[in-house]
């Protein structure tokens, strides 16, 4: 794998930890983040992903609630001892492959993922679309 492309896998699985690790702290789905932060916040998350790395979780969260003014939602969430993020192999190698064509919005699969009724299911936590 090339330095690119591995670089964009790594955007891509923080991205979509991120989505989730939100969509958890807030006890919302992870479409509602995902409408929240729109096009513009998911593409600045994404393209500046490596800046976020060493940034601890909790400030990060806190920024992003304050920024994009998120409220405390009523989905049922297992404990956090229960969300680890799993790979779902799938999706991933479809947005895997998807990065390395570069004709390609990487920011709209990402927000078609997390916005489709098929993968609403997912959202409670014992589970995750990407890592």
């Amino acid at each position: 794998m090339n330095n690119y492309l591995y670089s964009e896998v790594n955007n891509l699985f923080f991205v979509c930890n991120l989505i989730e690790y939100v969509a958890y702290k807030t006890k919302n789905d992870n479409k509602t983040i995902v409408n929240a932060l729109g096009h513009d916040g998911i593409s600045h998350f994404y393209y500046n992903a490596y800046d976020y790395y060493l940034q601890p979780p909790q400030l990060l969260f806190d920024k992003i609630k304050n920024q994009y003014k998120l409220k405390i939602g009523n989905c049922t969430t297992a404990p956090e001892k229960h969300f680890k993020g799993r790979t779902h192999h799938k999706e991933m190698i479809n947005l895997v492959d998807l990065i390395s064509k570069k004709d390609n919005d990487i920011v709209n699969q990402i927000i078609g993922l997390y916005t489709k009724d098929k993968f609403e299911h997912r959202d409670l936590y014992d589970s995750s679309v990407c890592y």
